[in-house]
């Protein structure tokens, strides 16, 4: 009984130290804040910084009253969001349940039915492929029409790529926080098929909080092998971090991550049961921090 009381003695103790180590560095990290409407900045990381807004305010028309809780009800659209079936997918995914918030109106302004339509079209046969369904309660035609101007419209679609490749290849890393590192070539497509450097530039963003905390020494060394794997004297074009090294900056990093984003768990395509052991026979090849690239 004893050791279990100074054990959760030391729990608590750990919380106090990364919330004054938090709150020390106000100036270099963006907290979720309110602000006198009721708006709040938008933290889910598959959102955050991808729509044409920055706030929204809760409960939403689902009856979401956190993000965490808007968070767990989409997560499971992420994949089809990197899939890149549509530009307009996670657009209008955010837009419903994170909608924009109008002050002078004080209405919600969510996706119009355009933008539902043009996601839903490009969409609905990926998801069938991937044995999934486009949900029933989506249903276009109970959104506003663009011609309203209360709705976010869709973004025009780019034409297919027809030289685009396919095919796993070997880039050099255009990630600015993953420069000067010991690995500068990286593979895409990534282990989330995604392929655009633009879209994964703006996603790394989401974790430059997080970085400025300095919960592990090797936190950016892990997101970067995460988002772009590394290509190893080109033998091995698909090298991730090790599933050892994802338990260590998740331990180090886990709490900082929820206090800097309202509560959030540590995101879904981090989850370490992805990464392979060290000394697995597993098919994809791991990197640890001592290894020499």
């Amino acid at each position: 009984m004893r050791r279990r009381n100074m054990a959760r003695i030391q729990w608590l103790f750990n919380i106090i130290n990364v919330i004054a180590l938090v709150t020390s560095q106000l100036t270099d990290i963006s907290i979720v804040t309110s602000h006198p409407e009721g708006l709040e900045e938008i933290v889910v990381p598959m959102c955050k910084n991808f729509l044409p807004y920055t706030h929204t305010r809760l409960p939403n028309s689902h009856g979401h009253t956190t993000q965490v809780e808007v968070y767990r009800h989409i997560e499971h659209y992420w994949s089809y969001m990197d899939y890149g079936c549509s530009i307009n997918f996670r657009k209008f995914v955010c837009a419903m349940f994170l909608p924009e918030y109008d002050v002078s109106t004080s209405r919600a302004v969510g996706p119009c039915k355009e933008l539902c339509s043009q996601a839903k079209r490009k969409c609905k046969k990926v998801m069938q492929q991937l044995r999934s369904k486009w949900p029933k309660n989506w249903k276009c035609n109970k959104f506003k029409g663009a011609n309203s101007n209360a709705c976010l419209k869709p973004w025009r679609e780019p034409n297919p790529d027809r030289g685009s490749v396919h095919h796993l290849y070997c880039s050099p890393i255009r990630i600015s926080q993953c420069q000067n590192l010991p690995y500068h070539i990286g593979s895409l497509p990534n282990l989330f098929l995604q392929r655009n450097i633009t879209e994964l530039q703006t996603e790394f963003g989401y974790y430059d909080s997080l970085l400025a905390t300095g919960c592990h020494a090797h936190l950016r060394l892990f997101l970067c092998g995460t988002y772009m794997p590394f290509c190893v004297h080109n033998a091995n074009p698909f090298t991730i971090p090790c599933r050892e090294l994802c338990e260590e900056v998740e331990a180090a990093c886990e709490v900082h991550f929820a206090l800097l984003n309202g509560g959030l768990p540590w995101p879904q395509k981090v989850q370490c049961h992805r990464f392979p052991l060290a000394e697995s026979q597993e098919r994809l090849r791991c990197f640890m921090p001592t290894d020499q690239p």
